[in-house]
């Protein structure tokens, strides 16, 4: 594995680390206390040869609270993501739930996605149950 342009390997660049924090609409100004109370998105490393550049490979809100089974499968095979360290796993079948903020697994009462009132509300406009209806 290596840096790659034009299909050849590039070497001698190094690797440019960021971190991203996805949001998922909710109070932005208790961002700290998510990580105090384990609520809240995970943090995700990006890695680009350019620290100028934005990391393109983000995770979409559909991949990273887990619910892609809404998402078209060509979307998701795409994805340039790698497997994550083995200390940050968590149980198989685990989605995030955007009314309890937290990582379980899907009921009845669990939300899918959710579009809060005025951006950045407490009051939900929308809101998807499990099996993808708004």
């Amino acid at each position: 594995r290596g840096w790659m342009r034009g299909g050849r390997p590039v070497r001698n660049i190094k690797p440019h680390y960021s971190f991203i924090w996805p949001r998922d609409g909710h109070q932005p100004l208790h961002r700290l206390r998510d990580i105090l109370t384990n609520r809240g998105p995970d943090i995700h490393l990006s890695i680009t040869a350019d620290k100028r550049l934005r990391p393109f490979d983000r995770p979409t809100k559909s991949r990273w609270s887990e619910w892609t089974v809404f998402d078209d499968a060509e979307g998701v095979a795409n994805d340039n993501s790698i497997e994550g360290p083995a200390w940050a796993k968590r149980e198989g079948g685990k989605k995030y739930d955007f009314r309890t903020r937290r990582w379980r697994r899907p009921e009845v009462g669990c939300w899918s996605d959710v579009a809060w009132e005025g951006g950045w509300g407490k009051w939900p406009r929308a809101m998807r149950d499990v099996e993808g209806r708004w």
